[in-house]
């Protein structure tokens, strides 16, 4: 039997500098918007990502996307 899968959600993780370390590397944070619809886009994803990071003084790193799926046999 194929495996397939269903989509049951997706984050919105974004990684923002936050101050330096000991050693005086960047240190790093990462802020999570849950409960994202996992029918956006990838560009549209990263367009709300970089919204939201406007409106914050953190400088922004990175933006990723995480999906969690079920999968399950046909």
């Amino acid at each position: 039997m194929a495996v397939v899968t269903k989509e049951e959600s997706t984050k919105l993780l974004l990684k923002v500098e936050n101050g330096q370390t000991a050693g005086g590397k960047t240190a790093y944070a990462e802020r999570s918007i849950a409960d994202v619809n996992p029918q956006l886009t990838n560009d549209d994803l990263y367009a709300v990502g970089n919204g939201i990071a406007g409106l914050q003084t953190k400088a922004l790193k990175a933006i990723r996307r995480q999906n969690t799926v079920t999968l399950a046999e046909e």
